[in-house]
């Protein structure tokens, strides 16, 4: 497997996780609206405009941040056991002539 697959797919799900984030931060009302409950736990805040805003938007940030954040967690966790290391992805040895 060449070296800078795990590296790639960890720098993407890591991007991902920090910009639906910070995303779902600046939206706070929004992610309110959009998953709060009647017993008062999200409470949304007073709204701008006419409040009708699609809540599609927010939900879709929302799960590609849990799975962003999920697959992180994996890739530490396989780190942590050793099952992915330095010794998964090697380069050729330096004899090795490519065509």
């Amino acid at each position: 497997m060449p070296i800078g697959v795990y590296t790639g797919v960890f720098a993407l799900m890591a991007v991902l996780t920090i910009a639906s984030g910070v995303y779902l931060l600046i939206h706070a009302r929004e992610v309110a609206r959009a998953v709060g409950r009647m017993d008062g736990d999200i409470v949304a805040g007073p709204a701008r405009g006419d409040g009708r805003r699609s809540r599609l938007p927010i939900r879709v940030v929302l799960a590609v941040f849990l799975v962003a954040m999920t697959g992180v967690g994996a890739f530490v966790v396989l780190y942590v056991t050793r099952v992915i290391g330095p010794e998964t992805v090697r380069s050729q040895p330096a004899g090795v002539q490519r065509p």
